[in-house]
């Protein structure tokens, strides 16, 4: 395990031990035997009665409206998006007891992240590049399986050693040997990470990946790749997307970027958080990358876009077609369906915003009145 501080990287003196592949966390262990006795014989059962006389208290996050302490978060993209490095920002900001973005209050935790992705060599490069300063932030990038005994014993006692508080597992599907894809043995996924809250008292936040959309599909909580069980015991899931852009600094430079956007599409324990959106570059020359929050905003519905992008498009002096503007869309990478551009076109026409004649085969050409076609 490596640790962020002055240092850089110091090695931690718990080493995982070789895993025993024989022995699965399921084979319970005398420990194990003892904690089940115990929960077994604080077991109780309370009436309403009693419910009422206690008071309702606020979820505490460590990460505001995003990230509920003692719970699981989710955080979903696809490959290659950027999820990795907002995780690190996230992680930063929690290790500090800073706002992310000055905007959303963090609780100051001890971070432990599970990198299962990167090589030594990218997360130093990576560490160097956005945190760039002595920080709580530790890494273990050794091959790790959370449904091993000996690997599942070796982190309950590194996080209860080492006083971590927040843990980050990037990425889940590296995290375990089980068929994602399997309700049952995703299942015992999810019970295994409750069961290590219920023991360290630590905060997850998983990222996990996408599987590839249908066409015209919009992202969704439906989108994560595998059993929709791998989302079941979330408290919060995070949906990331991002498109490449040109940025120009406050200096007037250029610079290739990302803009990336996060939604919520599930908050049990609270109000849902607003959309926003972050534009992230790295400058060579610094050798730092830079983040600037660009602010919330409200999700469109699939139709909504599909006319922004019809009136648009329908400029020229020509009648389109709904394939021509399928194709058209196609081009421009929009995700909506043919049954949302036919909605638009519908609701266009009888608006009066469009026009439409049959041509042959009862095929339907769309155009704007103004045009003389």
């Amino acid at each position: 395990m490596w640790r962020c501080n002055e240092s850089l990287f110091i090695t931690d003196d718990i080493t995982l031990p070789l895993r025993d592949t024989s022995v699965m966390v399921d084979i319970k262990s005398t420990e194990e035997i003892e904690e089940q006795v115990k929960r077994e014989t604080e077991r109780k059962i309370e009436s309403v009665v009693d419910i009422l006389k206690k008071e309702v208290k606020k979820q505490p996050f460590i990460l505001d409206k995003m990230i509920p302490e003692n719970a699981i978060t989710a955080l979903t993209a696809d490959v290659g998006k950027g999820k990795s490095l907002f995780a690190l920002k996230i992680a930063q900001a929690i290790a500090e007891g800073t706002k992310l973005f000055d905007i959303y209050k963090t609780k100051k935790k001890k971070v432990l992240i599970l990198d299962l992705e990167m090589s030594e060599y990218d997360i130093t490069n990576r560490v160097h590049t956005v945190i760039n300063k002595p920080t709580d932030i530790s890494f273990h990038n050794q091959d790790f399986q959370i449904d091993s005994k000996d690997d599942y014993e070796w982190l309950v006692k590194v996080i209860k050693k080492n006083k971590f508080e927040m843990l980050i597992i990037d990425t889940l599907n590296s995290a375990h040997s089980k068929e994602e894809n399997s309700a049952s043995e995703m299942r015992e996924v999810n019970r295994t990470l409750l069961n290590l809250i219920d023991k360290t008292n630590v905060t997850i936040l998983y990222l996990h990946h996408h599987r590839k959309p249908q066409k015209g599909e919009n992202y969704g909580q439906a989108s994560s790749r595998g059993s929709t069980e791998i989302l079941a015991k979330v408290a919060s899931h995070l949906l990331l997307d991002s498109r490449k852009i040109m940025v120009v600094d406050k200096d007037g430079a250029d610079f290739n970027g990302l803009h990336i956007t996060i939604t919520q599409y599930k908050a049990r324990l609270t109000e849902n958080l607003k959309s926003f959106g972050v534009d992230i570059w790295y400058n060579p020359f610094k050798k730092k990358t830079f983040w600037r929050y660009t602010g919330e905003f409200e999700e469109k519905k699939a139709k909504d876009i599909a006319k922004d992008f019809i009136l648009t498009t329908i400029k020229e002096n020509k009648e389109w077609s709904v394939n021509d503007l399928m194709e058209e869309k196609t081009k421009k990478g929009l995700n909506f369906g043919k049954n949302n551009l036919r909605d638009a076109l519908k609701e266009l026409t009888q608006t009066g915003i469009l026009k439409n004649k049959t041509g042959k085969q009862n095929k339907k050409f769309y155009f704007l009145p103004s045009k003389n076609i």
